[in-house]
Order: structure tokens, then C-alpha cells, then sequence
């Protein structure tokens, strides 16, 4: 039956001059549409409290309560929530994308017991705006979409004890991601130690309340690929961030290689997520990264 219809549309002139446009339209025009959901959709009380902790587990959402199409809407929609307050912009994406191509829509709407709205309006609607909002943190990080093309053999390789500005660019396994790599920055006129440790002019940022090296949250400002340079690197940011004098945590990490990532750790999530917002609001990269999750195999 779609295949026959499929096919009427496409010779909608001829079926015009036979006095069937409209009946035909109308079918046309519902192929396709998405199925609207008579009632708004309302979460257990346990995916609200998951959605509203301070580290959302997107895994306590990814199964539906039933097998129908607005419990697998559901299902999709409330993983896609929980990876973006997550941090985790690649993996809400693909989730997003189902709830926008899915036949249902719905009202939803999510408040926390703290008076943070999460979710309040048609389904389809946030996730659009959702996507819309993480390709453009992806442009800003320069996430690439295909992996780094292999030098010919004639050209030299790249120096690697040049500085890489870090994205998350490890997998929630802990694993490498080229999905996810943040490529290397342009050669700058100085290099070495002299580019390095450059004077730069001090930004003011509020000092996170509960900033803690045994926290587990990780407000990711750079990367390097020495740990020479990771040193001259915390004593340019505490320089560039007087607030944050004694604070920069070095994360090692395996990145095709050893890594230095510099940030910041706290214990609360909204702690390390205010801080990247005021960075960010200065131009600079900010990330919240979960050291945990990173680093425990199997997640």
C-alpha cells in the first residue's frame, strides 16, 4: 500500500487532470508525518531522579518500559537527556536523532526537585534544538567526523611533544576515539617553551566551591602531550586564571600515546560546569569530563 501511494505521488499532474488531487494530497502529505501522542509524557519518578542527580547514568534509561512506539520514544528521548547533562555531546546526538525521526511526538516536561527545568515542551522540538546546539559544540571544539589522514611517506611527522587541545577525545570506555579527537593546533610564529608559557591576559572566573583533586568531576581546559609541557601548561593557566591558584589537576590518559589533560576537579558536577561557562564565555575550550566513568573499563 505505501509502495502504491509512493508511486501515485510521484504523477500527482497526471491525477490532477483526472480530478484526484485532493484525496491524493491528503494522502501524501500524511505519509511520513509523525503519530502525535494524545498524552503528555510523564516520567517515573526514578528516571527524574536519575536526570536531576548530579551524574546522571544514561544506562538506569536505555530500556523501554514497553514495546510500543511512545515507550521506545521515551526510552530514546530521556538516554539522549542523560548523555547531554552527561557530557557526553557524540553519544546524545545518535539518541536525539532517533526521537527526531521516530513516528511519535508528545508533550514532556521535567523539573527537578531544586526548580532546574530539564525538558518542557513537545519532544521532537527539544531534541531538534538539542541537536542543533551540540554540532555547533562540536564546530567550536573541531571535533572531526573521520580520522586523521595518513602522512605520505616523503613529508616529515608531526613533532609529538606538540601541544594537543584535548576534547574528550577518549571513548567512554577509556579507549581512543578518533570520532572524537580534537585536531592539533596551527603552528603559533614561536615555538618551544617560548610559545608554551606566553603571557596571557588574566581572566577573572569564580573559584569552584567544592574543587577537590579527589572529586570526580573534570572541568577540561588543555591537553599536552608532555608532561614538560603539562607543568609550563598549569603555570600559564594560573596565570591566565588567578582564581584558580593551586586548583589545575593533571589527568594522564592513553591517547594514541600518553596525555596530560589540565583542569580542574570537583566534586560537584554544577561546580565544574559553572566554570566552563564562564571560561567559555571568554572564548577559550571548557569541557566536564567524568573521571570516573573515563576510567573504569566497561562503561
Amino acid at each position: 500500500m505505501t509502495h502504491a501511494l509512493s508511486h501515485l505521488c510521484r504523477h500527482v499532474k497526471t491525477l490532477f487532470a483526472l480530478g484526484m488531487m485532493a484525496p491524493v494530497l491528503g494522502a501524501c502529505q500524511s505519509m511520513g508525518a509523525p503519530r502525535t501522542s494524545g498524552t503528555a509524557l510523564a516520567p517515573s519518578p526514578d528516571a527524574v531522579t536519575v536526570l536531576c542527580s548530579a551524574t546522571p547514568a544514561p544506562s538506569a534509561l536505555m530500556t523501554a518500559t514497553g514495546s510500543g512506539d511512545d515507550e521506545m520514544a521515551q526510552a530514546s528521548f530521556l538516554t539522549a537527556l542523560a548523555n547531554d547533562l552527561s557530557g557526553h555531546g557524540v553519544t546524545a546526538r545518535r539518541y536525539y536523532a532517533d526521537v527526531v525521526s521516530g513516528p511519535v511526538d508528545m508533550d514532556i516536561r521535567i523539573i527537578c526537585p531544586d526548580g532546574r527545568v530539564l525538558a518542557n515542551g513537545a519532544m521532537k522540538d527539544i531534541a531538534s534544538r538539542a541537536l542543533v546546539r551540540i554540532a555547533g559544540d562540536l564546530r567550536a571544539h573541531d571535533v572531526v567526523m573521520t580520522p586523521p589522514r595518513t602522512l605520505h611517506a616523503g613529508l616529515p611527522a608531526q613533532d609529538p611533544d606538540e601541544d594537543m587541545a584535548g576534547d574528550g577525545s577518549t571513548g567512554e570506555d577509556g579507549r581512543y576515539d578518533p570520532l572524537r579527537e580534537k585536531p592539533r593546533l596551527p603552528a603559533s610564529p614561536q615555538t618551544g617553551s617560548a610559545a608554551r608559557t606566553a603571557p596571557a591576559t588574566p581572566v577573572t572566573v569564580t573559584t569552584p566551591p567544592s574543587a577537590s583533586r579527589s572529586g570526580t568531576w573534570f572541568a577540561h581546559l588543555t591537553s599536552y602531550r608532555t608532561a614538560e609541557a603539562a607543568a609550563a601548561g598549569v603555570q600559564a593557566l594560573e596565570r591566565q586564571y588567578p582564581a584558580l591558584q593551586g586548583l589545575i589537576d593533571e589527568w594522564q590518559v592513553n591517547v594514541t600515546g600518553t596525555v596530560w589533560r589540565l583542569g580542574v576537579t570537583t566534586v560537584n558536577w554544577q561546580d565544574a560546569n559553572t566554570l566552563c561557562e564562564e571560561i567559555r564565555a571568554n572564548g577559550p575550550y571548557c569541557r566536564v569530563l567524568d573521571r570516573v566513568q573515563a576510567s573504569t573499563p566497561g562503561t
